[in-house]
């Protein structure tokens, strides 16, 4: 199976996400007690802010344009419309498969282009640094 690095680091920040989102009543003044005690706290919640920037630099320079859905696109939307006539002059034993190609073209269709999950990392990375961010001591 291939792996999706992407899918993987959007895991991954969402996860980071929801337990800051979650648990930030709890973490925030638990990691600012050991903070007190330990200042060297402070310091790795900045690098974990500073590598999270050095993410977010790397997947801006990605090139999406390398990834042509636009190309794909127009034979998806094509291969719908001939699914959709040939439902019509299929027998009705057939209607199952035709309904089956079209749920994967829907699926096909449905999936967000490489701009948009570029996009949505990015977003993480930026809502991750900032719940990362307010848990260091004052």
């Amino acid at each position: 199976m291939a792996v999706n690095i992407y899918d993987e680091l959007k895991n991954a920040l969402t996860q980071v996400k929801t337990v800051l989102e979650e648990g930030a009543d709890t973490i925030r003044p638990a990691v600012q007690a050991i903070a007190a005690a330990i200042p060297q706290v402070n310091e790795l919640l900045t690098k974990l802010v500073e590598l999270l920037d050095l993410l977010k630099t790397e997947v801006g320079k990605l090139d999406t344009s390398v990834i042509p859905i636009d190309k794909v696109l127009p034979f998806i939307n094509a291969a719908k419309t001939l699914l959709d006539s040939a439902k019509n002059v299929l027998p009705e034993a057939d209607k199952p498969k035709v309904d089956t190609a079209l749920e994967v073209v829907g699926v096909i269709s449905s999936f967000p282009t490489p701009e948009q999950i570029k996009a949505e990392v990015i977003a993480l990375i930026d809502q991750v640094a900032a719940l990362i961010a307010t848990l260091r001591a004052p």
